[in-house]
């Protein structure tokens, strides 16, 4: 288990990316599965910062993010912590696809598409912190 700890800046992208893929070398992860796992990780960091902080500005901004490499089953988890506005992701409803892009309404399709590339995903408020978690088996 590794530890990450970074501000909600869309600048600290980068370097999360680069610790994900550091903490995974050791591991026997496909390309596909990386590529679904990096998907993921930007869309629910890029969430966070654009809207976890947008009404208090003075709350810690931090972002805790703990990456876990299991063997047995062999699985990575991904843990993001955050003091920001509390929002569960599964409890919204994934956008219509079958609309037309005019008359769908806006957002969801970044939730939609971590909740397709993980094959499990949890969601706990406590002590003041939203606590999603993120689970590809390998």
């Amino acid at each position: 288990m590794v530890e990450l700890v970074i501000s909600a800046d869309l600048n600290e992208l980068n370097r999360l990316l680069t610790f994900f893929n550091n903490v995974i070398k050791v591991s026997d992860i496909s390309e596909s599965s990386k590529m679904q796992l990096e998907l993921s990780i930007e869309e629910i960091f890029v969430n966070i910062v654009n809207y976890g902080f947008k009404e208090d500005k003075t709350t810690d901004n931090n972002v805790f993010i703990v990456i876990e490499l299991k063997e047995n089953p062999s699985r990575v988890i991904i843990t993001f912590k955050d003091k920001g506005i509390p929002f569960n992701p599964l409890k919204s409803d994934d956008p219509d696809l079958s609309l037309s892009i005019e008359d769908r309404e806006i957002g969801g399709l970044g939730i939609l598409l971590v909740k397709k590339n993980v094959d499990k995903m949890d969601y706990e408020y406590k002590d003041g912190e939203n606590i999603l978690t993120l689970v590809k088996f390998l």
